[in-house]
């Protein structure tokens, strides 16, 4: 994981004073950034992606070998060897886990254009892209991430869906925090529909119209979806 808790686990590693072969592993083709800016500064074309670098400095500093772009797949724990993608395998003494989450998808969606989740610099970029020839949007999922893309797309002068199955936008935080969240995007010009949910998409080749659980159908060019995350930890199955 070459993320913030891989670096900073690497960082700790020097500091405490480890001068062994240090290899750090990322499956995203850059060098760490930061996560939190994407669903903000970046979909809303403030910043450019090389303006997330997390301590770039500090990263070369490490003296580490940095393979990134590549997949740890599977460890081997008897044999203490780590399988990586593109078929070569790397041998260790120790081994640190920081691969973080991956997205929850929606099954049975049709994979049409349009269709996006936000976890990567080129997810972002890519929903940022779409924001341009996309005047409705409908974000699936008001959490975190879902609140965020609404606040983003509006900030950008988009018309904006919001639906949540659950009775209140970030729900898990309490009814209060729901109600000031659902009174934020209600005052921010977005159509927030709770107890609703997506139950599938339509359109020819791309995303035309949403069909929700309530049978309503929403006409829409764009839907991005945030409904949560998993950890990333199923290739230790392997």
């Amino acid at each position: 994981g070459a993320s913030l808790a891989g670096i900073n686990a690497a960082e700790t590693l020097r500091r405490l004073g480890y001068d062994g072969r240090l290899v750090i592993i990322g499956d995203e083709p850059h060098a760490p950034y930061d996560r939190p800016p994407l669903s903000k500064e970046i979909l809303q074309g403030k910043w450019t992606g090389e303006r997330l670098s997390i301590r770039p400095d500090e990263f070369e500093a490490l003296e580490a070998d940095k393979l990134i772009g590549i997949r740890a797949q599977a460890v081997d724990m008897s044999d203490r060897r780590l399988q990586l993608s593109g078929g070569d395998s790397l041998a260790f003494d120790g081994l640190i886990i920081a691969t973080g989450s991956e997205l929850r998808r929606i099954a049975g969606l049709p994979e049409l254009a349009g269709l996006h989740y936000l976890r990567t610099m080129e997810d972002a970029l890519a929903i940022r892209r779409a924001f341009d020839e996309s005047p409705r949007v409908l974000v699936v999922g008001a959490g975190f991430i879902g609140c965020e893309v609404a606040a983003s797309a509006r900030a950008v002068g988009l018309e904006v869906t919001l639906v949540e199955p659950l009775a209140s936008p970030m729900s898990p935080l309490g009814p209060e925090v729901g109600q000031t969240a659902a009174a934020l995007q209600h005052d921010n010009g977005v159509d927030l529909r709770c107890g609703v949910s997506l139950a599938g998409l339509e359109g020819a080749g791309r995303v035309e119209r949403a069909r929700l659980s309530d049978d309503s159908i929403l006409d829409t060019d764009l839907v991005v979806v945030g409904v949560g995350v998993r950890p990333a930890t199923g290739w230790l199955d392997s």
